[in-house]
């Protein structure tokens, strides 16, 4: 058995725990480097050509659901921000617009904890798209209490 010293000569630790530590050690940091892969989601890599397609993006003014209209608009698709804040909504669809220079970016109101919003967001979307082809719910109600119209709040 080899044993690792320091400089007064004592004895610091044997080769046999050094290795075990730097076995440990590296398997630690692969499955730590595996688990941030697997866990991190994915990308969507597709440069398919949305020309003619109408989406609608709940929660379209921040984050995930603002970089997937963003996406959208870049592949050329018609967009429908989905948001129950309009001034951010707003904010967030000039951003889309000075990004990618597409002119089919729209503003509608939608708050997803009032059925009425919904019933008047849904009514308008009939009345006024010719079509719907994408669908990306990426907001959500947070919280318990119930509204007056029935929905939550």
């Amino acid at each position: 058995m080899i044993l690792l010293f320091n400089l007064k000569g004592d004895t610091f630790i044997s080769q046999s725990t050094a290795m075990t530590l730097i076995t440990v050690t590296g398997v630690t940091i692969c499955l730590v480097a595996f688990t941030k892969w697997y866990f991190s989601g994915g990308v969507c890599t597709s440069k398919a050509r949305l020309d003619g397609k109408t989406v609608i993006v709940t929660g379209a003014n921040t984050g995930i659901g603002k970089e997937t209209a963003l996406d959208f608009a870049k592949r050329g698709a018609r967009v429908i921000l989905a948001c129950r804040d309009e001034q951010r909504a707003m904010n967030a669809a000039r951003d889309i617009i000075a990004k990618t220079g597409s002119d089919k970016i729209v503003v509608r109101i939608l708050d997803l904890g009032s059925f009425e919003s919904v019933r008047a967001f849904g009514k308008l979307v009939n009345e006024t798209e010719e079509r719907l082809d994408i669908l990306v719910n990426n907001a959500g109600i947070f919280g318990t209490a119930l509204q007056g119209d029935g929905g939550w709040m």
